[in-house]
């Protein structure tokens, strides 16, 4: 086993790269898609709405048009909106900080396949700052690859950890790749 001290530095190190990286990311506006599933979507601007993003694919959007099934991504629009209004700034930084954890997991499911922490704490660099995710980090509208990501992330650790005796961790990983598909 690794120890916590070992664990804090490599994700500290990781976590300090992805946001010297993404720091211009706080200071965009919404754009593209963003109008119409956020900006304009009257569906976000309550929390009440959260049980009906689960069976009505016409809250994604404010034209009914481009209805979409995407629940988990309208309920994280709507936490957003309701702590901060339509700051964009806080729309981009909870779409890095999800970017982060999924940095964060892919170095735990690469020292989970490898045990190797330099080999899993480089795979994790390489995936926080590597330019190919920044329009998942940069554009708001991206986050549902983010939100994937994190759930898919999570089942293959857990399946992992399944896999090692752990029963209870089959749950977890079904239950995660379900919320992947949400």
């Amino acid at each position: 086993t690794h120890s916590f001290l070992e664990w804090a530095t490599a994700l500290g190190i990781l976590c300090t790269a992805l946001f010297i990286a993404y720091a211009t990311s706080f200071y965009k506006s919404f754009h593209y898609d963003d109008y119409h599933s956020l900006v304009r979507n009257p569906h976000i601007r309550s929390l009440a709405n959260l049980p009906r993003f689960f069976v009505d694919p016409s809250t994604f959007s404010v034209d009914t048009k481009i209805a979409m099934y995407r629940p988990v991504l309208l309920a994280t629009y709507a936490l957003n909106f309701e702590q901060s209004g339509l700051d964009a700034r806080a729309f981009h930084l909870t779409n890095v900080l999800l970017h982060a954890l999924n940095a964060s997991l892919v170095f735990v499911l690469m020292l989970q396949l490898t045990g190797k922490r330099m080999l899993a704490a480089g795979s994790g660099l390489l995936f926080a700052v590597h330019p190919i995710n920044s329009e998942a980090a940069n554009y708001v509208s991206s986050r549902s690859e983010l939100l994937m990501a994190s759930f898919l992330l999570i089942a293959c650790i857990a399946f992992l950890r399944h896999l090692a005796g752990t029963t209870s961790w089959y749950i977890v990983a079904y239950c995660s790749a379900a919320m992947s598909l949400l």
